[in-house]
């Protein structure tokens, strides 16, 4: 058994345990997580920063023929013999597929070393520290539903906020918010930039998404990217789980959407259509098997669905759809009059809606704003679960259990279930609303850097190919 899978085994035996008893533990996973904020202060129990390189040999899938010339220059297209979704790449791809594929093999073989998680959290500055003065009579119109139309400061902070840079400050800020039922464990990561989105992505060709989902089904190659070692920042995050018994995973960003990854290709100016079905669902079925052969601590998970407005259906649209989990829930968006989010995903896959437009939250310098998203809405379940779950011993499963009989028939969580002082406007139109859920199709949707190596490494391997 590995030391880490030891301790985990352990780890009920361990009394000494930073945190206040009689709370739950929160592992909350985003970019721009400002531990400096007030609401913060006595729940934060660790803080970590996950960074990652955009750099092919160092993402777990390396380029099998560094300093070789190519050995299948004279090969078929990449495209020849590409699997139907269970077949081998052995046949009919002649001699360069076979060292194709024992490249592949051994490069298997060591880790993944993209990510490195870090102990420590870097202060975040106010991006309104200009406008201090302002501050507490903003915070009061927006936490009492002021209208905030026509104020001058909102123009100043939408400019300001408009990437996304303090976004994990907002989530983590709504499950910490009055709220004495949580201790907290904070990871910072970045999402990727369009240049990094554009270096790792080029413009595939259909012959090279083929060949990759050949490669993906092939036993072999399955089998291995299974057992792959894991690298320092996955084996590093089990061990802060377990050191700090995590009970609850509230995850804002997760894996990005097949219709998703469809819309980063359109913003980088690739323009031509690829049928992308058969990859996805190669690679999230791979990447289903993986997560389940070294277990992690049973901790419940609440992922954001997305905000591709994408129909999630099976493992072919998106890597959540993987039937039923007993620890697992993924949330979707509804507005203040409690129809669909224009923006959020949803579809068979989606379990739970909650609150997703105009959500009041935090973000550095203790300014609060209107935030959307199912980035918001996952945060406000978490919320609602450390207020209706008895923390000693935490039960998962009896927590899903107990949100699920929440719902309404269309799976929302009603809008009384939530602290109305984290609703913004209720029942009217949002001030932002159009900055938000109608942007332009070319905007590229955030992915964060590891989920971007995640997609594009198995098209690193077809790529050797060229």
């Amino acid at each position: 058994m590995l030391p880490w899978l030891a301790l985990w085994a352990g780890c009920g035996d361990d009394e000494n345990v930073a945190g206040s008893p009689g709370a739950l533990t929160v592992l909350v996973v985003d970019q721009g997580i400002d531990p400096q904020l007030p609401a913060f202060q006595g729940k934060t129990v660790a803080g970590y920063t996950l960074s990652c390189v955009e750099q092919a040999e160092a993402s777990g899938f390396p380029d099998p023929f560094a300093g070789q010339a190519n050995p299948d220059a004279s090969a078929s297209s990449p495209d020849a013999g590409a699997s139907d979704g269970g077949a081998s790449v052995d046949g009919g791809g002649g001699e360069g597929r076979e060292d194709l594929k024992a490249a592949i093999l051994k490069a298997l073989m060591v880790p993944d070393e993209s990510c490195r998680l870090s102990p420590g959290l870097d202060a975040i500055g106010s991006p309104l520290a200009d406008q201090e003065a302002q501050r507490s009579a903003w915070n009061r119109k927006v936490r009492t539903d002021v209208d905030i139309t026509e104020d001058p400061l909102l123009a100043i902070a939408d400019e300001r906020l408009a990437d996304g840079a303090f976004h994990g400050t907002s989530t983590a800020g709504i499950i910490a918010h009055d709220n004495a039922s949580v201790r907290l464990v904070l990871v910072n990561r970045r999402f990727a930039d369009i240049g990094e989105i554009a270096s790792s992505l080029g413009c595939p060709e259909q012959s090279e998404i083929d060949l990759a989902t050949a490669l993906l089904t092939d036993p072999e190659i399955r089998r291995a990217a299974t057992i792959q070692p894991r690298g320092q920042s996955e084996r590093a995050l089990v061990q802060a789980m377990i050191d700090h018994r995590v009970d609850l995973v509230n995850q804002s960003f997760g894996p990005l959407s097949r219709y998703g990854f469809e819309q980063l290709l359109t913003a980088v100016g690739c323009k031509k259509a690829l049928e992308l079905r058969p990859y996805f669902a190669a690679l999230s079925d791979l990447t289903a098997d993986a997560d389940a052969y070294l277990p992690t601590p049973r901790a419940l998970v609440i992922r954001a669905a997305g905000n591709e407005g994408a129909y999630l259906m099976d493992s072919g649209d998106g890597f959540d759809c993987r039937g039923a989990r007993p620890l697992f829930s993924l949330v979707g968006s509804y507005g203040p009059t409690g129809q669909k989010s224009d923006f959020t995903n949803f579809g068979p896959c989606v379990d739970v809606f909650a609150p997703g437009e105009a959500v009041a939250a935090p973000v550095p310098g203790d300014w609060w704003m209107p935030q959307f998203g199912t980035s918001f809405a996952a945060p406000l379940v978490v919320r609602l679960l450390s207020k209706i779950m008895p923390h000693e011993p935490f039960d998962g499963a009896e927590a899903l259990r107990r949100l699920h009989a929440l719902r309404r028939p269309n799976n929302s969580i009603p809008r009384p279930e939530f602290p109305e002082e984290l609703l913004y406007l209720p029942g009217r139109p949002s001030p932002l609303a159009l900055k938000t859920s109608a942007d332009p199709p070319a905007r590229a949707p955030a992915v964060s850097q590891e989920q971007l190596h995640r997609i594009v490494r198995p098209l690193r391997w077809a790529r050797q190919r060229r």
